[in-house]
């Protein structure tokens, strides 16, 4: 699968990171209170996932059997984002007021 953020409407009043480590060099951030026209890859493994800093913490998200999952640094275990109907498939993600992460298709 091949599977990616496309934009990004930050609604909190902190910066959001996104760290991709398997492609480091395509790590992007996006200003409190605003929107980002940024892209980013998810990988197809949670060893290596997409890291995600927001005002709540630090969320790995990655791509596992036709599924967006994700897992806070909070220890409370990895959830389903989204599911994946199709390959390339594209995804807006929101950042609430929180910090907590919502994602849709695109």
């Amino acid at each position: 699968m091949t599977t990616g953020i496309k934009g990004c409407d930050n609604q909190s009043n902190s910066y959001v990171s996104f760290v991709n480590q398997e492609h480091a060099g395509d790590s992007q951030t996006v200003n409190p209170r605003s929107y980002g026209d940024v892209y980013a890859w998810i990988s197809q493994h949670k060893e290596r996932p997409l890291s995600v800093q927001t005002g709540r913490g630090r969320c790995v998200i990655w791509d596992d059997n036709w599924k967006i999952k994700a897992e806070w640094d909070d220890g409370g275990g990895e959830f389903i984002l989204a599911n994946v109907r199709r390959s390339p498939q594209d995804f807006g993600m929101t950042v609430s007021s929180t910090g907590d992460i919502t994602i849709h298709e695109r």
